[in-house]
């Protein structure tokens, strides 16, 4: 790379977002005995953002965040809680991955529950939390 590209790639500012799409769990959560004993269905979708730069700059997946350590976090986050609101669960995946990857600055998790008790008539409902690190 000669001088003058390095000082324009150096100018330009960088976001990088990740998502992890559709990652499908069976959990005990729910308002209502039935849910909380037999489990419901749930996809998690998430979008990170952050300071991906030494990652990008490396190629390297050792200075990047590992989707795989995404998914396994969301998975614990799963097994050993039990929530009545998907509002509290898509809360509890964003302050655990903002807790683990210092890296990100900001979260999005959208939990959507696939099986809804006593509303045949509804597909879906989805709750949607944000979070950001203060500066």
């Amino acid at each position: 790379m000669t001088g003058s590209e390095e000082a324009a790639r150096s100018s330009l500012e960088s976001r990088t977002r990740l998502r992890l799409n559709d990652l499908r769990i069976h959990g005990p959560h729910g308002v209502y005995d039935e849910e909380r004993e037999s489990g419901n269905e749930f996809s998690i979708d998430l979008e990170l953002e952050g300071d991906f730069s030494k990652a990008i700059a490396t190629d390297c997946i050792e200075h990047a965040v590992d989707i795989d350590h995404v998914a396994t976090l969301v998975r614990d986050v799963n097994r050993q809680n039990q929530f009545f609101l998907i509002e509290s669960f898509a809360d509890a995946i964003g302050r655990a991955l903002m807790e683990r990857f210092p890296d990100l600055s900001h979260v999005l998790v959208r939990v959507t529950k696939l099986t809804l008790v006593r509303l045949e008539t509804v597909r879906s409902s989805t709750a949607e939390s944000i979070l950001s690190r203060c500066v």
